[in-house]
């Protein structure tokens, strides 16, 4: 398993997303809640692979269809944050 090189991987994870998504010219508040929304979905998260992944250290057959299916509608998510907020290829 890799081990993380930061001790705030979702915060920095944020300020990538922040610089990609909100306005330079946002207001503290709507940065505050763009924050909060986005940690509340880091949460939900964290706690939805803790509760269908089975206990023991080794994965099991359902602990992959799980992961499987949250990586499938997550990678659906970023395809559609894609098109609208990353430019085109071969766009500048």
């Amino acid at each position: 398993m890799p081990k993380l090189r930061t001790t705030t991987p979702i915060g920095d994870a944020f300020e990538k997303y922040r610089r990609m998504v909100v306005s330079a010219e946002a207001g503290a508040v709507q940065v505050a809640e763009t924050r909060q929304a986005f940690f509340a979905g880091a949460t939900v998260l964290f706690e939805t692979i803790m509760a269908v992944l089975d206990p023991g250290e080794e994965p099991t057959a359902d602990d992959l269809k799980a992961m499987e299916t949250l990586d499938a509608e997550l990678r659906a998510f970023g395809s559609q944050f894609d098109v609208k907020h990353m430019p085109a290829k071969g766009r500048g």
